[in-house]
């Protein structure tokens, strides 16, 4: 609608009404191409979000909620109006995102830094106290890289077949050694690497002179702390795996928000000016609005009196049936006129005798 001032007549309004309900809606095919979106509002931008949020990992019915809700709460009063609270429910929208963006990069920094900090821990209860990228693994073992999913199975490969080979073989399996060395390196292999190494080494020489209770007994001994740390390396592979599927979880939503923090902090800044902005423009545009309505209906209503206030008496007011009577009574109240004339004359006349 105009915000200029405009005499609207009760003539004009009948007439736009009766026009309005004529109307059939476009008839061309061009014409339904245009308005089949009508109900989409903010010229089609909501149908464009709906489409991309399940690829945000977002629900569109949530942001249809969303909009119900603001639509609920300002209940716009024009095309207008509707247009400025759509722009407020997709403001909203991208504050919940950068928002939810913002949180998932700062769980993804301290996962890393929680995986980092077991991982050290790990290789320090391990002994392997050096610098791990230098080392190859005939140095550090496999213990001592870096964890991932192929050191722990490689690892827990050997260890189990080392257990194995010594239910099987007893101490006399040299490549059940040299796997205990693949897995724990020849420099600082650590309290329990160089336990079961050198035990190892030492039980396969006197082995032979053993009888078979001692035999069994140095066996069970060994399988007992050869079982510690299979148990020892599958809870780190486990620990390990459900880390890395934290990780990978709020990437989709890290992704949202390109480059650095401070970067976000700006855009999110500039988004609840914007949204401030467009509350400001809806409620100023609204209090012009009620301005202009009650101006208009202030118009129809002098006109409507019109009529009325020409059927009254231009000189004193009154209408003409009140005149009447009153003139009635006037004349009724004062003599008559030939009474007056004959009195008055015989007053003037008495200062003259």
């Amino acid at each position: 609608m105009s915000l200029t001032k405009r005499n609207v007549t009760k003539a004009m309004v009948a007439a736009n009404r009766a026009n309005a309900q004529k109307s059939a809606g476009p008839i061309s095919a061009r014409g339904k191409d245009r308005v089949r979106r009508n109900a989409l509002k903010h010229w089609g931008r909501a149908e464009v979000l709906r489409d991309y949020m399940p690829a945000l990992g977002e629900d569109p019915a949530e942001f249809e909620r969303v909009r119900a809700g603001l639509y609920g709460s300002l209940d716009p009063g024009d095309d207008f109006e509707a247009l400025l609270v759509d722009d407020l429910a997709e403001i909203h929208w991208h504050l919940r995102r950068l928002i939810r963006a913002e949180a998932a990069n700062q769980a993804k920094h301290r996962r890393e830094r929680m995986a980092r900090r077991e991982e050290l821990d790990a290789a320090e209860e391990a002994g392997k106290l050096h610098d791990l990228a230098r080392y190859l693994v005939g140095k550090l073992g496999f213990a001592g890289l870096h964890d991932s999913p192929g050191k722990f199975e490689r690892v827990i490969e050997f260890l189990r077949y080392v257990a194995a080979s010594l239910e099987a073989y007893g101490f006399q399996d040299l490549k059940a050694e040299e796997c205990l060395h693949c897995v724990y390196g020849g420099l600082n292999a650590g309290l329990q690497g160089t336990t079961l190494i050198s035990n190892y080494h030492s039980w396969r020489q006197e082995e032979e002179s053993w009888d078979d209770a001692t035999k069994q007994q140095h066996r069970e001994e060994y399988l007992t702390l050869l079982n510690q740390q299979i148990a020892w390396f599958e809870e780190r592979a486990a620990r390990h795996s459900q880390a890395r599927a934290e990780l990978k979880a709020p990437n989709a939503d890290c992704g949202l928000v390109d480059g650095t923090p401070d970067n976000a902090v700006a855009h999110q800044e500039r988004l609840e000016r914007s949204f401030e902005r467009k509350w400001k423009l809806l409620m100023a545009y609204r209090a012009t609005r009620a301005v202009t309505s009650a101006g208009e209906d202030d118009q129809i209503g002098a006109e409507t009196l019109e009529p009325a206030a020409e059927e009254k008496s231009p000189a004193d007011g009154h209408d003409s049936a009140s005149v009447s009577a009153s003139e009635t009574l006037e004349s009724a109240a004062e003599p008559s006129g030939s009474e007056c004339p004959e009195s008055d004359s015989n007053e003037r006349a008495e200062p003259g005798a």
